[in-house]
């Protein structure tokens, strides 16, 4: 499987959606399309990065590929369209086009400029997801995301289940160089630890691990439903 990670607006996800979300399930490649996207890499990570005005390379490598994810970065995505346009067909190497969104105002604004531009593209809706990112467990997507919603069917296949909780861990691991698998992989006694030190620094530090791998088990299960939702059977 090949999908594109895009959105116009930054800050809406699409690091760990590539990163988080969908290399540790597809375990395929993470391609950036900008340098100055390092958020994924930083998330312990591997990321190739490739200028936009480097399309070419991009879609050779891509055709040798069976699975791979590209990372669009904000400030890159209306050249990288315009690009893609140009060439024929171009948008079809991409089986899947995932639209992180977050609950602010201007960046649900962004995100329907997003799922428009792909449509005026010829992207088929069955083609496109929307990833409702950053919101409570007793929050519905609809409740925060209507506008959104509303657009499914012309613009996006929706799917309720394909949400990204709000999640602490992601701001823990953020520049640590880990990832949740690396968190998850720790196959210390955390607990065990805790008791047996005596030293209260050690203690302290011990005690935060426990908290972060119990947060990035959290997180694995909602990102497990959110790969199962999005990667559903799509309408011919």
């Amino acid at each position: 499987m090949k999908v594109c990670v895009i959105n116009f607006s930054g800050n809406v996800g699409k690091s760990i959606v590539a990163g988080q979300l969908l290399q540790p399930r597809l375990q395929a490649p993470v391609i950036s399309v900008e340098s100055l996207n390092m958020d994924a890499g930083l998330d312990g990570v591997k990321v190739e990065e490739i200028p936009a005005r480097q399309f070419q390379l991009m879609q050779e490598r891509l055709a040798l590929m069976r699975h791979a994810i590209v990372d669009v970065g904000a400030s890159n995505v209306e050249d990288f369209l315009r690009t893609l346009s140009r060439v024929a067909g171009a948008y079809e190497d991409f089986d899947l086009w995932i639209v992180p969104a977050m609950r602010s105002r201007k960046q649900q604004m962004d995100t329907v400029n997003t799922l428009r531009a792909l449509h005026r593209m010829g992207v088929p809706a069955s083609k496109v997801r929307v990833v409702f990112n950053g919101i409570e467990t007793d929050e519905s997507v609809h409740e925060v995301f209507g506008g959104l919603c509303a657009l499914s069917g012309e613009f996006f296949e929706l799917k309720e289940r394909a949400v990204l909780y709000y999640n602490e861990v992601f701001d823990r691991i953020k520049g640590t160089g880990e990832s949740l698998a690396t968190v998850l992989a720790d196959p210390r006694d955390i607990k065990a630890e805790i008791l047996q030190s005596t030293d209260e620094e050690e203690r302290l530090q011990l005690a935060r691990r426990l908290a972060t791998k119990r947060l990035a088990t959290s997180a694995n299960r909602n990102l497990d439903e959110a790969f199962a939702a999005i990667t559903e059977l799509r309408a011919a």
